[in-house]
């Protein structure tokens, strides 16, 4: 696999030596760019209190054995909470290692983040050089690093899902572009990484980047000397990334529409357009969205707007001098008419499709688009200077390289570091989500806020049932009871697909819902009852599919190394 990850196939020959030292660029680039993360403590940002949340519930989760997590009892003020049916993986997958030898939640996430930053640039370096040679994909690498946006999302925002897309998002670009004449199985296990990355990182990326990688996936099957194999190869690649994401995606698709999500999110997109002036500049900030006057930065980048302009001249020079469009100039067109859709999407000009749209919210807020203008004014970059030689190539690779890490130098940083004890955070969080937005249709959010806060755990009609202490994980609750005749128990959980009662170690019945939470007759005696949270179909389904897909992409390796 090193071999094809370092082996350019568009361009001449590389010394090994040239990729390395483009590589230790990108890591002190990295390191220096998130510096800030490397201060004791923790800091203030959007979603920062629901990343900590989430990590802390998600280890729980594991610990009490749920694999994969799908909820958590302990959230919603103890009543309980579909949070990780719904919510991203790959971040906490990644951030466990970091735990189990020892590191703190808050050490953890900040980790994740500098893992994010550092392989958004080498893995876009690494399918930026295919196009544009070393210094091309240096730049284009650098400039996708030091966006205004990516540190919005890690110091602004603290939004670690998005961040780690970041990751995935050249991969799936870099397979396409690397199928070859012959079946070769590395493209495709590395753009099905790159579909499951997206999948299990942020989601909403993949209807973004569709436009675009709908394209770019055309044309190189356009000039592919063997479309069948192409065809085969990039069929197996969709089939296989989904297939290892499958744990994750079908639960969610299948269990959403029994949510709040899509009449809560529906009208989410108002107010919250980026004015076009503010793409080109704006005060860097750290409020949120809407019309706070202390509201976030809505920056492209400089260096992203330099290359569009440059961009837009050289296209300009080919098709006066009426010369042939190769495939690379072809490509440079795509992420140049992206460019303009992602800053179309962004503003009020598209207000009209985001309301047609609007009983489909796959997107939530229109600045997220930024991420392709990013994207796009990058890719862009590499192509300029891959039409110069000599010094000219040089001149405008530092050119990108200054204006990038000049106009961004006041943007690593955070707003304030604090140092407040992980309880207090893991206590203030109901749902880790704005507005609860997952909460079964079934249940009446304000009616459990106030009414039920403080109710029991186990209720039941007849006051002399004698409950003992019950045992609450993240996905179960134990207790024993002594009655003398057959009573209704109220376990003041949330019911979602699929909970089972277990009496005496034995399994009982399938748990219903009656006032949204799960109630039960049980026989008169001394008992013990285990109420469990169990995968549903779609759940075994998903796994299932994902088991399969970790056995391809075994027997895949295998034969390669044979």
């Amino acid at each position: 696999m090193i071999k094809f990850l370092f082996k350019s196939r568009n361009l001449p020959k590389s010394s090994s030596r040239k990729i390395v030292l483009c590589l230790a660029v990108i890591f002190i680039l990295a390191f220096f760019g998130t510096k800030a993360l490397f201060h004791p403590g923790f800091y203030t940002s959007h979603d920062g209190w629901h990343q900590v949340a989430r990590l802390y519930w998600f280890d729980q989760a594991l610990r009490d054995g749920q694999y994969p997590p799908r909820l958590v009892n302990q959230l919603f003020y103890g009543f309980g909470y579909p949070l990780f049916t719904f919510s991203y993986h790959l971040p906490w997958w990644m951030a466990e290692p970091f735990l189990l030898i020892g590191f703190s939640v808050f050490d953890a996430i900040k980790a994740v983040f500098f893992l994010g930053f550092l392989l958004s640039g080498v893995f876009f370096f690494l399918w930026q050089r295919d196009l544009w040679g070393e210094e091309g994909g240096l730049a284009a690498a650098i400039l996708y690093m030091w966006a205004p946006y990516h540190f919005s999302n890690i110091f602004v925002r603290a939004a670690l899902g998005e961040a780690t897309g970041f990751i995935f998002l050249p991969l799936i670009f870099w397979s396409i572009a690397g199928r070859r004449e012959k079946f070769d199985f590395w493209p495709v296990l590395i753009g099905a990484i790159g579909i499951v990355g997206v999948f299990l990182s942020h989601a909403m990326l993949v209807y973004i980047f569709f436009l675009p990688l709908s394209l770019y996936f055309l044309i190189n099957f356009l000039v592919a000397k063997n479309r069948r194999v192409y065809l085969f190869s990039s069929f197996l690649t969709l089939i296989l990334g989904i297939c290892l994401s499958s744990y994750y995606l079908l639960p969610a698709l299948v269990f959403e529409p029994l949510t709040n999500f899509a009449d809560l999110m529906q009208d989410f997109y108002q107010g919250h357009f980026a004015p076009l002036s503010s793409l080109i500049y704006s005060k860097w900030s750290y409020g949120f969205s809407g019309n706070d006057l202390n509201r976030m930065s809505f920056q492209v980048g400089i260096a992203q707007w330099l290359a569009l302009a440059l961009c837009f001249l050289i296209f300009m020079a080919v098709f006066l001098k009426r010369k042939k469009q190769e495939r690379n100039f072809v490509l440079a067109q795509v992420f140049f008419l992206s460019f303009f859709f992602s800053i179309f999407m962004t503003t009020s000009a598209s207000s009209l499709i985001w309301h047609g749209l609007k009983r489909f919210p796959v997107v939530d807020f229109p600045w997220r688009y930024l991420s392709l203008a990013v994207f796009s004014g990058s890719v862009l970059s590499g192509f300029v200077i891959s039409r110069f030689k000599g010094f000219g190539r040089h001149l405008f690779f530092f050119l990108f390289l200054l204006v990038a890490i000049y106009t961004n130098r006041n943007h690593i940083r955070v707003n304030q570091y604090t140092f407040i004890p992980l309880s207090t955070y893991v206590s203030s969080e109901a749902t880790t989500n704005l507005i609860d937005e997952y909460l079964p249709k079934w249940i009446e959010r304000d009616e459990f806020r106030k009414i039920r806060k403080d109710e029991s755990r186990l209720l039941a009609k007849s006051p002399e049932i004698k409950f003992s202490e019950p045992i609450i994980k993240t996905n179960s609750l134990e207790f024993s009871y002594k009655a003398s005749r057959e009573e209704k128990i109220t376990v003041n959980i949330i019911y979602f697909p699929d909970f089972k009662v277990f009496l005496d170690g034995k399994f009982y019945l399938m748990a219903r819902e009656e006032g949204g939470v799960i109630k039960f007759l049980v026989p008169a005696g001394e008992h013990r009852v285990f109420v469990k949270y169990e995968d549903s179909w779609a759940g075994k389904l998903g796994n299932g599919l994902t088991v399969l897909g970790l056995g391809v992409c075994l027997v895949g390796l295998i034969r390669k190394k044979e």
